[in-house]
């Protein structure tokens, strides 16, 4: 059997821009395996995502060049682009900086 893929995880967390709450959504398990965040999420997935609070926009991203969908601040309007998932969000959840849920449908 195939193992399992990560769970999808609501990191509560601080914006990077105006440190005003904000959830970011993305999948991973936890052993430190992170999966992805919203560019990749399906359907069902956005909606899990946004039944729990979490704001999805589809953005552009000027690092990347690239549009797609992110966690965006719903005080200042930042986004959590593909670069900051795994050091600034998902790595800091695992170790207790910050809460978490895992969620699933």
């Amino acid at each position: 059997m195939d193992e399992p893929e990560g769970q999808m995880m609501i990191i509560s967390a601080e914006c990077w821009q105006c440190d005003k709450p904000m959830l970011i959504a993305l999948i991973g398990d936890n052993a430190g395996n992170l999966y992805g965040g919203p560019e990749g999420f399906s359907n069902e997935e956005v909606s899990l995502a946004e039944e729990h609070g979490v704001l999805l926009k589809t953005i552009f991203s000027k690092t990347s060049e690239e549009t797609y969908l992110a966690n965006v601040c719903k005080e200042c309007g930042a986004f959590v682009g593909q670069f900051f998932f795994f050091a600034h969000y998902y790595t800091p959840a695992l170790y207790g900086h910050y809460k978490y849920l895992r969620v699933s449908n």
